[in-house]
């Protein structure tokens, strides 16, 4: 197979992205860990637009985009070299960043192949489907016909949030393809679940302080949790979790749309959760709040830290700098 010649990197460079070390420390990831990703930050999308020059009068873009904080530029820029090189990261939003791959060959050499072979198990597989569909049909040139632009349309109006107002009203007739049924779809691989985790799981820790008749006990209570959290439609998924982890539960939310697995039992932590994240690697600045998580786990099993004074406040300093307080701009290199 003879492979594309890789593009440029990044296309568009501003001031947040220079507070990047110039060191790119690219990561070679397991294909499994590409759809687990995929399934928590990836997005399949199509884009009508109205467009003169077009037979039909609309252009359709067929797009694989996946953003991220500004500080993960090294996981996008690995995600990239996976897909080969192709496609462009740039700036997106405020502190983010976009990898996206517009090219319909780019998509049908790398994406599609990819996710065929390694396929999505939450409901982003549905939308994978459709998009798959559509890039099939726009290789056909069923596009360069209204009578295709339509079925296009009704295909984008199952997808993600359907249509936008300005498609709805220019396409008031349209009828939504149906959405493909997602069911019964099987974790495969534990680096699903490394990749999966480095997009929606979160490694956190509380801290209660228990104040005694002099102001202060020496001591305090320390809990450590490991959550992923997923749209109430992946409930089933999110159950399986228990199995695979052998550990940890599932709850709804109330009067939320979604649901959070959860481990909370300290040994289920140390003896299970621990130990299959260091040989299934967290990849991004995730992996700093994973890092910190075992640091203070450490603290509490080996060093019993959090029965004394001066350990609770030194667990107290590592847990200010996870999560939405990392301020570490840099992700370790291996």
């Amino acid at each position: 197979m003879k492979y594309p010649p890789k593009r440029s990197t990044i296309d568009r460079i501003n001031s947040p992205i220079r507070l990047f070390s110039t060191q790119v420390n690219i990561r070679k990831l397991n294909p499994w860990f590409i759809s687990g990703f995929t399934d928590a930050e990836g997005s399949f999308l199509l884009e009508v637009r109205r467009d003169s020059t077009c037979r039909a009068g609309w252009l359709i873009v067929a797009r694989f985009s996946i953003t991220l904080h500004q500080r993960d530029l090294e996981l996008l820029q690995s995600i990239q070299a996976y897909f080969g090189g192709v496609g462009r990261i740039s700036t997106g939003g405020k502190d983010t960043l976009s990898y996206r791959i517009n090219s319909q060959m780019d998509i049908k050499r790398w994406v599609l192949p990819h996710f065929d072979r390694y396929p999505l198990i939450t409901e982003k597989q549905a939308d994978y489907l459709l998009f798959r569909e559509a890039v099939k049909l726009v290789s056909k040139k069923v596009h360069l016909t209204i009578e295709g632009i339509n079925t296009i349309v009704g295909i984008r109006a199952s997808l993600n949030k359907g249509l936008t107002p300005a498609l709805k009203e220019a396409f008031p007739n349209c009828v939504p393809s149906p959405r493909p049924l997602v069911v019964d779809l099987q974790i495969q691989h534990p680096e699903w679940v490394a990749g999966f985790t480095s997009g929606e799981g979160c490694f956190m820790v509380s801290v209660l302080c228990v104040v005694g008749r002099d102001g202060y006990k020496s001591g305090g209570l320390v809990t450590l949790r490991f959550v992923i959290v997923q749209h109430f439609r992946c409930e089933q998924l999110m159950e399986s979790l228990s199995t695979f982890f052998g550990c940890g539960k599932y709850y709804a939310v109330k009067d939320r749309d979604h649901g959070e697995f959860r481990v909370h039992k300290f040994s289920d932590i140390i003896e299970k959760i621990i130990p299959f994240f260091q040989t299934n690697r967290i990849v991004g600045v995730k992996e700093l709040d994973f890092m910190d998580f075992c640091k203070i786990a450490d603290l509490m099993q080996s060093q019993k830290k959090h029965l004394t004074k001066e350990g609770l406040e030194e667990i107290k300093l590592i847990k200010q700098s996870m999560n939405k307080g990392r301020i570490a701009d840099v992700v370790p290199k291996d």
